[in-house]
């Protein structure tokens, strides 16, 4: 369809240069190449203190049964 050709609209410098940033990108959530809980909570812990939340103490989850 000719709507989804998007090759005519976005000039071919920019289109390489959205390229180059999309190689670039990571994810700040792996760590050793695997996705990470931890990594996941020191992003929530430090969002929390960058917008001024007071931090809560942790608190294990506690029971055998869990059900969705």
């Amino acid at each position: 369809m000719a709507e989804n050709n998007k090759e005519g609209i976005f000039p071919d410098a920019l289109s390489t240069d959205m390229k180059k940033l999309a190689a670039r990108r990571a994810c700040h959530f792996k760590r050793d190449g695997r996705y990470s809980p931890a990594a996941w909570l020191d992003f929530v812990g430090q969002f929390d203190l960058f917008a001024g939340r007071p931090t809560r103490p942790f608190r294990p989850i506690k029971g055998d049964k869990f059900f969705l």
